[in-house]
């Protein structure tokens, strides 16, 4: 009986955070506590995307996930240029590739010095095309609309244990190019975590 009435009370509680305008955070305890002990934090390179037109989708995406970890406001965030990551990987033995690893991941973090990594994979990489004629007389006009899909899953690792802290995944799209579609991406990626640190306030 004492499992049913935990589990109904946790019911409440999400939804008296979703009318709160709210959303109930999955984090364990030792996670959000941990979360709350980051200082120092450095983005890794996502995977490159599956598809052959991803070749350097890592860096944007890495960009696009470095500006929301900077919106966050809680970490001091490790800022380095692609030369700089990539002789940090190299450092450690592993190739800057590899960074979808966890425990590639928080090698090169503590070779940085830096608490955490955030570190993942492109799920999507895309682009479709959209068609639109119109006919006036004597005049027929095309015009082409390219969409771009972006998805990516991102994962905070400690870098100590290489201990998953948060996960969370993300799909953009945009039809003015695959930076933008990835910055939306990044922002569902990241939106449970931005919504701990808003809870926390």
């Amino acid at each position: 009986m004492m499992r049913r009435v935990d589990r109904w009370s946790l019911c409440l509680v999400a939804v008296a955070l979703m009318l709160q305008g709210c959303e109930a955070v999955n984090l364990s305890t030792e996670d959000q506590q941990a979360l709350k002990d980051i200082e120092f934090v450095v983005v890794l390179p996502l995977t490159d995307g599956p598809e052959w037109t991803a070749e350097g989708s890592s860096w944007v995406a890495r960009g696009a996930v470095l500006q929301e970890m900077y919106r966050l406001g809680r970490y001091k965030i490790i800022n380095i240029p692609r030369k700089e990551v990539e002789e940090a990987a190299a450092a450690t033995g592993y190739d800057v590739l590899d960074c979808y690893d966890p425990h590639v991941a928080a090698a090169i973090a503590r070779h940085l010095k830096a608490d955490a990594v955030a570190c993942g994979e492109i799920t999507q990489w895309s682009t479709r095309q959209e068609t639109d004629s119109s006919s006036a007389p004597f005049v027929t006009s095309t015009k082409t609309k390219t969409d771009h899909y972006v998805g990516l899953s991102l994962r905070v690792v400690a870098a100590d244990d290489a201990a998953i802290l948060y996960t969370g995944a993300g799909n953009g799209f945009s039809n003015k190019g695959y930076t933008s579609a990835a910055r939306l991406a990044a922002q569902q990626a990241t939106r449970e975590l931005r919504e701990f640190w808003r809870q926390m306030k």
